[in-house]
């Protein structure tokens, strides 16, 4: 284990604090001042006396939703020759300046989409400047006999910082969680038991349409409805405007939401084997200006697993052999309502309220038969070790955007959210016989822990277009405040009496706050985009313990740098360059000292002094599209330091200590590449790979240690538009084998198959699912040391069937660009 530092970082004076705040606060408009002088001479979009403009905003014409990176070619009008060029920004706008004087239309183009071509646009010295305001793309049609066949919207879409996942494209995921509709997207990894990683990082940060949620990781993801769910946005390596925390990047999930005036709703069911149903009901009314929504989320998804444990213990007193057999499961509960309104002000100003409240769980539970085996006996065991966590979660947000002009927007939003719940364990070990018989009550132990936790945030946003580029600058206050009060109780078997343990007994306190600001300025320069930005961070945190006087305190100014540079080539080559740099803060349990019970053989301990790690990320991404063949390809360089891994050390007495521990280094680089070809207009085919080598160094019992390795996965989806509308999707996923720092693992595949019917002219869908249909989630987890060895067989449950059902009034889907469903229900598709 890494060495600890024998006295903690203590809290500095309340001067110091606020110097520190000041140049925080000071470094971030030094830059936006350095910025906006250098073109505040000149005025914003003062005509350029070396030539005139072209300007406007590309929308899509179904969704009236802003594109982004749609290619503006200027030709001449004489000969129809390319002059220059420019992508759209993420507000779908363009401007495209210094053009001499002359005769030129424009030309713009996006895969999917009709070509639009202006008329004849004249720069002469009085008309210098050009705004040709909105321009609306149409989604590409051809015909098929009699039936108007409307193409789909890309399965993934790749912005200048961002793949954008769109999750009407996968059937299979129709329904359960967040977790199931991440299972078949590129660069993310799910294991048997729902946990997500992003290229191979657990380290990630998930949002709710831009904004935080009170649980973290997997857990959020598994209490999400699939249903409910529009877009998937993976952003691997953020911006500055991004918060900083994140190694692996943020996954952002856009909700549905309708924007048709009138009532609209959808209602979705799912119902599935081993225990597993979801309901989820949207209602939305928007009349005029103001925008009303409802929503209901339901969820009750068990997940099981068996795991087969070898142990071996070398001891001073000789070598232990324990064999486990044991089933595992869990429980994801949620029911959550949710209502908010959306409202146009005027042409300049709009407000939206949202809240949501809901009541989670997540109970967890182990039934296991042991084999306890010296050089001189053998005893059995039986335990049960149960977990109950239920929790209330309520959300308020409310946001505000006043509009100056186009793309020159002030917002401001505010977010709260909440966890106030109660974690609760059982666990009994009763000695048994060899043929699993109970013989008597060996132990048993009672922990219940009241815990809260909320969450604030404050952010002022500010976006202006400048005469070359655009602005982006903001500030942002965070606090999170945690509570825990751990009661422990041991059974004392000879005289039937419960028995507190003060050893494992305590309350902790955590406050941490995180005053950041930070400002991006992009353009575009010889059809080269690009964006510079720099975020600035000062993070304070604090925490104390019931049974220690001393208060743990860290606190750090930081600052994160990032570059985002791309290249669009004849709209068939997209090339993308980008750094970032990264932060990982370690979670509050994490920092918790006092040892947490796991099972008799197994204790987890963390540690105040745990500190971030921090990672630079590098990317290179290219991309090409021709005829009907998409290919791309991401490369990716991630080097992370002081990196959390887990460590295990074997006490004397047999007991398992866990732990996690700052290494020194961790390395990961790869390349991922993906596939898209439309065989045929009934049938598309994605496939793609991950293959990346990584390496671990660590410092542990004073010993050196390192470790790499090469791993990879890959999947493959075939989808297939058939006659009367009939969608199916077969998806296999394939992951290799991957270390940790003490550990290796073995790797498994999964086949998943789907089937879609849209019914009722298209208003409602029935579908039916099979996941890991040939049982086929099967691997080894090994870890070895000079005191142990150990070895985990883990089986996934499978195959799960599942039926699924929804229905629309008002259009509410149907409306969204790029929905085939309900062309391809009228006629035509493989027949």
């Amino acid at each position: 284990m890494k060495n600890q530092p024998s006295i903690s970082l203590s809290f500095e004076n309340p001067v110091t604090t606020i110097n520190r705040m000041f140049l925080l606060f000071a470094v971030t408009f030094i830059f936006l001042s350095h910025l906006i002088g250098s073109t505040a001479k000149a005025g914003n979009f003062i005509p350029d006396p070396k030539g005139g403009s072209i300007s406007g905003k590309v929308i899509d014409n179904m969704s009236n939703q802003p594109m982004e990176y749609v290619n503006v070619a200027v030709m001449n009008f004489n000969d129809s020759s390319l002059v220059t060029g420019t992508i759209t920004n993420p507000e779908g706008y363009f401007k495209v300046d210094k053009l001499p004087m002359g005769d030129y239309f424009l030309r713009i183009t996006f895969l999917g989409f009709e070509k639009f071509q202006s008329t004849k646009i004249e720069i002469t010295p009085k008309s210098v400047i050009h705004d040709l305001g909105r321009i609306s793309l149409t989604a590409s049609a051809s015909s098929l006999g009699e039936v108007s066949v409307v193409a789909e919207k890309s399965k993934v879409e790749y912005q200048i910082d961002k793949r954008v996942i769109n999750v009407d494209q996968n059937i299979v995921s129709k329904g359960g969680s967040a977790v199931n509709v991440l299972e078949n997207t590129p660069s993310i990894q799910v294991d048997p038991q729902g946990n997500v990683t992003l290229r191979g990082s657990s380290d990630f940060i998930v949002l709710i349409d831009g904004k935080p949620t009170a649980l973290k990781g997997s857990d959020a993801l598994k209490q999400i409805n699939a249903a409910s769910i529009k877009q998937v946005e993976v952003i691997t390596n953020p911006s500055a405007k991004y918060d900083s925390e994140g190694q692996a990047g943020i996954i952002n999930i856009i909700r549905k939401k309708d924007q048709l005036q009138g009532l609209s709703g959808t209602i979705n069911t799912s119902v599935g084997t081993t225990d597993k149903y979801t309901a989820n009901a949207l209602l939305n009314y928007r009349k005029g200006k103001m925008n009303v929504f409802a929503g209901l989320d339901y969820g009750h998804n068990v997940y099981r697993n068996d795991i087969f444990l070898n142990n071996y213990s070398f001891l001073e007193t000789g070598t232990v052999y324990m064999k486990e057999t044991a089933g595992q499961y869990n429980y994801n509960d949620n029911l959550t309502g949710k209502l908010g309104m959306d409202y146009d002000i005027n042409e300049h100003n709009t407000l939206s309220v949202s809240g949501s409240y809901g009541k989670q769980g997540y109970d967890q539970g182990t039934a296991a038969s042991y084999l306890y085996e010296t050089s001189d006996s053998k005893t059995y065991y039986k335990s049960d070790n149960k977990m109950d966590v239920t929790g209330n979660v309520p959300n308020i947000s409310a946001d505000y955007t006043h509009k100056f002009g186009e793309n020159h927007t002030l917002s401001f939003s505010s977010t709260y959210t909440a966890w106030d719940g109660r974690d609760e364990n059982n666990l009994t070990e009763r000695l048994t016989n060899e043929s699993g018989n109970e013989l008597a009550m060996q132990s048993a132990l009672n922990f219940v822990k009241d815990n809260s936790n909320f969450q604030y945030r404050f952010n002022a946003d500010y976006k202006r277009p400048l005469k070359k580029g655009n602005l982006e600058t903001g500030v942002q206050y965070r606090r999170e405040d945690r509570t825990d009060d751990l009661n422990f109780k041991n059974f004392d078997v000879e005289n039937q009496t419960w028995v507190p343990n003060d050893q494992y007994t305590y309350h902790l306190d955590y406050l941490n706050d995180i005053y950041s600001g930070y400002a991006t300025y992009s353009d575009t320069r010889w059809g080269l985009g690009y964006m510079l930005g720099i975020r600035t961070e000062y993070f304070t945190r604090h925490i104390t313990f019931s049974n220690d006087p001393k208060a743990y305190d860290f606190d750090k100014f930081m600052l994160y740098p990032s570059l985002h540079l791309s290249k669009d080539i004849k709209g068939k080559h997209q090339f993308q360059l980008s750094y970032s740099r990264r932060i990982n803060r370690p979670l509050p349990w994490l920092l918790n000292k006092t040892p947490g019970y796991i099972d008799p053989y197994n204790i987890f301990q963390g540690s105040p002094y745990l500190e971030p790690e921090y990672t630079d990320a590098f990317e290179l991404n290219y991309r090409l599209v021709y005829k009907k063949v998409t290919v791309s390809a991401q490369t990716y360089y991630r080097n992370t330091t002081n990196s959390f891994n887990a460590a295990r050390e074997l006490q004397d007495n047999g007991i398992m200590i866990h732990q996690l521990v700052n290494s020194d280094n961790q390395l990961s680089y790869g390349i991922e590449t993906s596939l898209d070809v439309n065989i045929a207009k009934w049938w598309q085919l994605s496939t793609g790979g991950n293959l990346y080598h990584y390496s671990i160094e660590t410092l542990i019992n004073n010993a050196n240690n390192t470790k790499s390795a090469n791993s990879w996965d890959a999947r493959l989806i075939n989808s297939f538009s058939l006659n009367w509308g009939t969608r199916i999707q077969n998806v296999v996923y394939v992951r290799g084998s991957g270390i940790d720092a003490q550990g290796n693992t073995t790797g498994f595949y999964t086949v998943n198959l789907s089937l879609n019917q849209p019914i009722l002219k298209g208003k409602a869908n029935i579908g039916l699912s099979a996941e890991n249909l040939f049982d086929s989630i099967d691997f080894d987890y090994t870890v070895k040391s000079e005191k142990f060895d150990n070895t985990y067989h883990i089986i996934a449950e499978g195959p799960v069937f599942m039926i699924t059902a929804s229905y629309s009034f008002n259009n509410f889907q149907n409306k969204q660009r790029g929905r085939a469903d309900d062309a391809s229900f009228k006629s035509g598709g493989m027949f």
